[in-house]
C-alpha cells in the first residue's frame, strides 16, 4: 500500500473548473491521478482545523476515517450549444460521500490533513 499526505486549506472554486480544490489543485483529480498509478482500493483518515495541522498534532485531535472501493469521478464539460461549462466532481469511498463530507469544511475555508492510502486489492 502506498500512503501519501495532502495538506492545506480546503476551497469551493467557483470559478473554472468548479469544485473542492486544495490548494490550486482540484481534489478529486488529484486522488484519481493517483488511483490509476497506485490502485483503486483506499483508505482514508481525515482532520479539519481552523488552522494549519501537522500529522503529529492532528492525531490527538478530532479523526475521522473511512475505508472502501474508491469511486471517483473528475470531469470538465462545456455546452457547445450554451456556452456554459460545469464540472462533475464525485468522491466516494466505501458508500461515504467525501464530497458532501468536506463540503460544509469548504465552504467555512477550514484546513485538512489528508491521509490517503491507495492499494491494487483491499487484502
Amino acid at each position: 500500500m502506498r500512503e501519501i499526505t495532502y495538506t492545506g486549506r480546503l476551497r469551493i472554486n467557483e470559478g473554472e473548473p468548479e469544485g473542492i480544490f486544495l490548494g490550486d489543485e482540484a481534489l478529486a483529480q488529484t486522488i484519481i491521478d493517483e488511483m490509476a498509478e497506485s490502485g483503486n482500493y483506499l483508505w482514508v483518515r481525515y482532520y479539519i482545523a481552523d488552522h494549519f495541522l501537522d500529522r503529529e498534532t492532528a492525531e490527538v485531535e478530532w479523526l475521522n476515517s473511512v475505508e472502501g472501493v474508491g469511486d471517483l469521478t473528475w470531469e470538465v464539460h462545456y455546452g457547445d450549444s450554451t456556452g456554459y461549462l460545469w464540472t462533475d466532481e464525485e468522491i466516494n469511498v466505501g458508500g461515504h460521500d467525501l464530497i458532501q463530507e468536506l463540503t460544509r469544511f469548504a465552504q467555512l475555508g477550514r484546513y485538512i490533513l489528508l491521509i490517503i492510502g491507495y492499494a491494487r486489492n483491499s487484502k
